[in-house]
């Protein structure tokens, strides 16, 4: 594999900072392992708010360290997870996860909305997105019964957590996100979200219920969630792609790929069938990762 260049592991680190900041104002307890960091919930147990991360600035990742920071989640009976930008490592690292008994979980694309300059991107070949349907109306949560509904678009129905609710209002309120609602007639339709740490943002887009797909719900919501984080000075402007159609809409909406965001789990039949595997096997004895390093 290539070097990457200076220009885009810097890019790449920012938005590997944003997730992590993004997740503290979420309520994410932070502890620092070595050379490893342990991101958990105290009530949450989803995977987006639990997991452990290199150390911003290691040059390396011994496999006991790898390994003490999936035992910390494990402990607070969270599924052990190792998320990172895939691209900010070389392929000895993933191919040392394989070899320490880790799983892909998933392995998402990470797009940015227009080419980032030295980032060697390639523009999708694609059709533009027609308009939404002029019925649609798109609006800014405007208290937390907002938030509610917003939340409530991922939860199928479900009534959201009143803590949660409180928490991301008050991220409202400090500036730190916004949330888009699309609706139909007074009908709750779809929507998106901005998550800034300027000059970086990140857009996510919610399902668009059932009976108003294909009508440009998703369009209509990234297109105004666009709007906003340029606004704010947000230069890097980012979204995952959680599905195959999902990224492919992204990038007729002018999304281009950089890169991607992976996470590698435990498997549970493995939390005691490898529990001496590190001890026992001299290759674990050494180090098993080395992020490529900062250049000066």
């Amino acid at each position: 594999m290539a070097e990457l260049n200076r220009h885009k592991r810097q890019v790449l680190r920012q938005i590997q900072e944003h997730f992590n900041t993004t997740r503290k104002r979420r309520g994410v307890l932070f502890e620092q392992a070595s050379t490893v960091d342990v991101y958990h919930h105290p009530r949450d147990t989803a995977a987006l708010y639990n997991y452990i991360t290199p150390r911003r600035g290691v040059a390396w990742v011994p496999g006991k360290d790898v390994k003490f920071g999936l035992d910390r989640l494990a402990e607070l009976e969270r599924i052990p997870r190792l998320e990172l930008v895939k691209g900010l490592f070389p392929p000895a690292f993933h191919a040392q996860m394989e070899k320490l008994g880790l799983e892909v979980e998933s392995d998402y694309p990470l797009l940015t909305y227009g080419i980032v300059p030295n980032c060697d991107q390639t523009p999708p070949d694609v059709r533009p997105v027609p308009p939404a349907s002029r019925d649609l109306a798109v609006y800014g949560v405007a208290d937390q019964n907002g938030v509610a509904r917003w939340i409530s678009l991922n939860l199928e129905g479900q009534q959201p957590d009143a803590a949660e609710v409180r928490k991301v209002w008050d991220n409202v309120l400090r500036g730190h996100e916004m949330y888009f609602l699309v609706s139909h007639e007074l009908t709750l339709a779809g929507g998106a979200s901005v998550i800034l740490n300027p000059p970086v943002a990140q857009i996510q887009c919610a399902d668009t219920l059932m009976p108003y797909r294909r009508r440009g719900v998703a369009s209509a919501a990234i297109r105004m969630a666009l709007q906003f984080a340029q606004a704010k000075d947000c230069s890097l402007i980012f979204m995952v792609g959680t599905s195959s159609a999902a990224t492919h809409l992204y990038r007729r909406l002018g999304f281009v790929d950089l890169d991607n965001v992976i996470t590698y789990c435990r498997p549970p039949a493995a939390e005691h069938d490898n529990s001496h595997q590190l001890e026992s096997d001299p290759l674990h004895a050494r180090n098993v990762a080395q992020p490529v390093p900062p250049r000066r």
